[in-house]
């Protein structure tokens, strides 16, 4: 998975939106963590901060801490990296004018950070299938109707119920259909992947108990 060349995309974006090197270098570290991949250290402070930055950034980094860093992968950032972003421009006619769009890239960023990686991680684990078939649940729906995987007998086919019956479902209802597909279809790999050896049906096993019984009995 490339998670490095995402989150590298990630502070790319925001650096082209004149956000300072300590944030960033910030960012890289906290993300890193929350995506247990390596530090890089792509950005290196060089410049040492003013107290006040420095307490402003401190402030959102703790902010950020109670909210979760995995929250900030789902947009939700923390006020606080606002102020701290506001710190670093001495000209406060800049300020203003960067002030209105930089908050906003921060959110739509951090979601694109997270939609990049999930969908990284569904192609990686699930094939090139999820590169050509679009989110939308109806296009999903009808690509497992077309193309359905082999399912182990335990689980009802997928064409059981008709096409048309299966769409009129909310888009909550699909979604959820659609995991227990990716599961039921993950439990079918696993299966034949790790057979049972000597693992009976129970016709099986009660024909050997009875023919077990039947030969312990003296005189035949």
């Amino acid at each position: 998975m490339k998670c490095n060349a995402h989150l590298a995309s990630f502070l790319a974006t925001l650096k082209q939106h004149c956000t300072a090197i300590p944030i960033l270098a910030t960012l890289e570290y906290k993300l890193s963590l929350a995506l247990q991949v390596p530090y890089v250290r792509l950005y290196c402070i060089s410049i040492r901060s003013s107290p006040n930055q420095h307490q402003l950034l401190i402030q959102a980094i703790k902010h950020q801490n109670i909210i979760g860093w995995d929250n900030f992968l789902r947009g939700y950032t923390s006020i606080f990296w606002m102020d701290s972003y506001m710190s670093f421009f001495a000209s406060p006619n800049m300020t203003a004018t960067l002030c209105l769009t930089w908050d906003v890239e921060l959110i739509r960023a951090s979601i694109f950070l997270s939609t990049s990686l999930w969908a990284d991680r569904n192609c990686f684990i699930h094939g090139t299938y999820y590169e050509c078939v679009p989110w939308n649940g109806v296009e999903r729906v009808k690509y497992l109707y077309k193309i359905p995987p082999r399912l182990d007998r335990r689980y009802a086919a997928i064409r059981t119920i008709p096409l048309e019956s299966r769409l009129q479902c909310s888009t909550t209802t699909l979604q959820r259909w659609i995991k227990r597909v990716e599961h039921c279809t993950f439990v079918t790999k696993f299966l034949r992947d790790n057979p049972a050896h000597r693992q009976l049906t129970i016709p099986q096993a009660f024909a050997r108990a009875v023919r077990t019984e039947s030969a312990l009995k003296y005189p035949p």
